[in-house]
């Protein structure tokens, strides 16, 4: 993969921003949710206390209250009263739900509106049986009965039938089998697929606050609304606490009052707000952004809102304070508990949505993200020029690389980038580094063949002449001469194959030596008073006071301080110094030869230890090929060290030294 691709994928580590922004909001989010909540908990808990102080509010609570044994209807409130046609063109559309009758043959929905109640009855039945009058004087077939409570609590039982699809006939029972007329209220009675449907208008003081409705044929009730005739409260909401919870609540916050057992008792507010008027012409971006942040931002999932006010009933939670999913948003809701003394009377119900959810939040996120998909816009393209520059650079060092060596295997060392102070250009200056490094031994190996060319040429063109005027000379004393001077150019011949072949002898036995402490101390004393004795001249020894100890060959470590004695030697003037060098460095223990005599060139100060290189220039110093420092370098090496000529500090003369690491 390229650097560029490389960098490329690198650069989408920068989607991390947006991802730790919806991280920090979401974070907002809680703590806004929270602080809003404690908000939400204190204001219900102001507004519980004021109705708890209200005798005329706690009386209207817990009057009229289901007994535990009874099941109650709700009637719910609606703003737009239904038709009374027998028809449910309206009834479909209200958001609350039918009540089964009984087992589900039937089932009832009651609204409040106008004063009066509005029932719809749906009765499953195979075949509706009509109303003959000469059979009954109420009801001779299918009928509804309706049991409610005067004023006086005395119970009061109404049954509605028809002889045909339309308006219904009420009767008010009078004695078991006595009924009278009731033209106090309206119903009407329809056919439909499979069974039929009453729909009814009842004013409530017919029935005071109390209603149970049961679908009964020829024979007798086959659903109703509860068992028995123990007729329960008509369950709904009470103006009178309406228009207390209306003082508080607002457009922006509902209160709920509900009964002990969950009963809504009063409503003021609005959770939600109003939908708008959708614009047809404009694209719905608010419900757009609202659908993506739902998506974005970490979700906790929560249990969908109920509606009381469509429910008619709300269990109480275990725990006083909730967040619910209400479609697109989220709604807070929270209960406290309501006190008539010490004995509760029933919740104080408070919802509101999340502020989190409002439009300035949104905009909010939004410029959020904006900000931080634009910082990875930058970051992105940054990254892609930075990558597409040093690509550059690299494809550009890469030509001038593969290009260094030409047609003649000539070596260039000079590359670009070397002039950079970063990392690139110090690749670029090692690589030309080594690129001079492989140049100069090239030119040793160029010069290899001439070397060896050299050294063997004298010695042969000796023993060629000599062998060749050995044969045409008869004069003994000329012929004892020239046999001589074969046998010295034979000898020179012996003396270099010699050479070279200790060097591959001292290659090959290095690794069967073996290492052994060595105080180095004593060690120089040693060889410095050999070599005075050898060289019949005084070699000193400089030592640190300090004590060094070293694991070394010694047999190997005399080879060593002899070749670089004997080049001391070669090159020191009589009058010279010789010394013999320990000493301790930072890098280890640096053991070494330093000669007064001429200095060596710059340029063969990093060649001298190679194979067959020699700085001699006089013929008269002996053959030599440029192996003794060569085994040098073997030593050094073979001791973990480093081989290194250089010139004295103050132009003097020459150290050769050793680098040792220290044990």
């Amino acid at each position: 993969m390229s650097l560029r691709r490389q960098l490329i994928l690198l650069s989408l580590l920068a989607l991390v921003l947006p991802w730790a922004g919806l991280q920090f909001f979401a974070q907002i989010n809680q703590v806004q949710r929270d602080s809003q909540m404690q908000a939400l908990g204190l204001g219900s808990q102001a507004v519980a206390r004021v109705i708890s102080a209200s005798g005329d509010l706690l009386a209207a609570m817990t009057q009229q209250l289901p007994r535990p044994a009874q099941s109650p209807l709700y009637a719910y409130p609606v703003n737009a009263a239904p038709i009374v046609d027998g028809y449910d063109d309206e009834w479909r559309y209200y958001p609350f739900p039918s009540t089964p009758l009984g087992d589900g043959r039937a089932n009832v929905q009651i609204a409040d509106a106008l004063g009066d109640w509005f029932v719809f009855v749906r009765v499953n039945s195979a075949r509706v049986d009509y109303h003959n009058p000469g059979r009954h004087p109420a009801a001779s077939g299918d009928h509804l009965r309706l049991l409610g409570r005067d004023n006086r609590g005395q119970v009061k039982e109404y049954w509605v039938s028809a002889s045909a699809p339309g308006k219904a006939q009420m009767y008010r029972r009078q004695a078991r089998q006595q009924f009278a007329p009731e033209h106090r209220f309206t119903a009407y009675w329809q056919e439909r697929a499979g069974g039929y449907q009453l729909e009814l208008r009842l004013p409530k003081s017919l029935f005071g606050h109390f209603l149970l409705v049961q679908v009964a044929d020829a024979g007798g009730v086959v659903a109703a609304s509860q068992a028995g005739e123990d007729v329960p409260p008509l369950m709904a909401q009470l103006p009178q606490l309406n228009k207390q919870l209306a003082v508080f609540s607002s457009d922006q916050l509902r209160l709920l009052l509900v009964s002990v057992d969950g009963w809504l008792l009063a409503q003021g507010g609005r959770a939600l707000p109003l939908a708008e008027e959708p614009d047809y012409g404009q694209p719905d971006e608010a419900g757009a952004y609202a659908w993506i942040l739902q998506r974005l931002l970490p979700q906790t999932r929560l249990a969908p809102w109920r509606d009381a006010a469509v429910q008619g009933r709300l269990i109480p939670p275990p725990e006083a304070s909730h967040w619910y999913q209400a479609d697109d948003t989220v709604l807070g809701q929270h209960w406290q508990p309501v006190y008539a003394g010490d004995q509760l009377a029933g919740y104080l119900v408070a919802e509101q949505q999340a502020e989190t959810e409002s439009n300035a939040t949104t905009q909010a996120l939004w410029k959020l993200l904006g900000y931080s998909l634009l910082a990875m816009a930058v970051i992105a393209m940054a990254l892609l020029g930075f990558a597409s520059w040093l690509s550059f650079r690299v494809r550009r060092l890469s030509r001038a690389v593969r290009a260094a060596v030409d047609d003649q295997g000539q070596l260039a060392t000079r590359l670009p980038e070397q002039t950079r102070a970063d990392e690139l250009g110090d690749l670029s200056r090692d690589i030309g580094g080594l690129l001079a490094r492989i140049k100069e031994y090239n030119d040793y190996l160029r010069s290899l063949a001439s070397k060896l060319s050299h050294e063997l040429r004298t010695p042969l063109a000796v023993v060629k002449s000599s062998l060749e005027n050995l044969a045409q000379e008869s004069d003994p004393g000329q012929i004892t001469l020239y046999q001589q001077r074969a046998l010295a150019g034979s000898e020179r011949l012996s003396a270099i194959l010699n050479a070279m072949s200790a060097a591959s002898r001292l290659e090959a036995a290095l690794p069967q030596a073996e290492l052994e402490p060595l105080v180095l101390n004593d060690f120089l004393r040693e060889l410095a008073g050999a070599y005075s004795d050898s060289f019949n001249r005084p070699i000193n020894v400089s030592l640190p006071e300090l004590t060094l100890n070293a694991e070394v060959a010694p047999d190997l470590l005399v080879q060593l301080f002899d070749k670089l004695v004997e080049n001391a030697c070669d090159f020191c003037p009589l009058e010279g110094e010789i010394t013999l060098l320990l000493r301790l460095s930072d890098s280890g223990i640096v053991l070494g030869v330093s000669n007064d005599g001429p200095l060596l060139p710059e340029h063969m100060q990093h060649q001298l230890f190679d194979s067959l290189v020699s700085v001699r220039e006089s013929a008269e110093q002996g053959s030599h090929l440029g192996l003794g420092l060569y085994l040098v370098r073997l030593i050094a090496h073979y001791h973990g060290g480093i081989a290194r000529a250089a010139n004295r500090a103050d132009g003097s003369g020459v150290e050769m030294t050793v680098l040792l690491k220290r044990t």
